[in-house]
């Protein structure tokens, strides 16, 4: 008998799920509660969403015994958030004052959703990471 654990869906987990689950542990300084999210969202995740999850929390794209880096430096990551949000570089500027934190800065300055109705997914976002560590040069 497989486990739920073992079997692989082809769906993977919506990558908003995750985000939902970060920001709940973020909001809190209690440490149960912490786990209890953590572990009610890690418990629904099959293996290979498993593994992407708990390295994203862990604060890393690619696992520890894995030598590959992004190698994206500030400058990419601002350049693409006023490229997707429109806003201007004194914006990213105030907004970094007030949060400073690049993913909120993010979230404050991209107001419209992409046009892509299919939800980014875990694996979708190991795929992207798989793509960049593999992109040589500064393009």
């Amino acid at each position: 008998m497989t486990s739920v654990l073992e079997a692989t869906p082809s769906a993977s987990s919506p990558f908003a799920a995750w985000v939902s689950t970060a920001d709940a542990v973020r909001a809190t300084k209690k440490k149960l509660e912490k786990q209890g999210a953590l572990a009610r969202y890690l418990g629904g995740l099959y293996d290979e969403d498993l593994a992407i999850a708990s390295r994203l929390f862990a604060g890393g794209p690619f696992s520890r015994a894995d030598q590959r880096v992004l190698a994206v430096g500030w400058s990419a990551l601002v350049d693409a958030i006023l490229e997707r949000s429109g806003a201007h570089g004194d914006a990213i500027g105030a907004s970094y004052q007030r949060h400073a934190d690049l993913g909120d800065v993010a979230a404050e300055l991209i107001t419209t959703i992409p046009p892509d109705p299919r939800p980014l997914t875990l694996r979708d976002l190991a795929a992207a990471f798989d793509e960049i560590a593999a992109t040589k040069g500064s393009n």
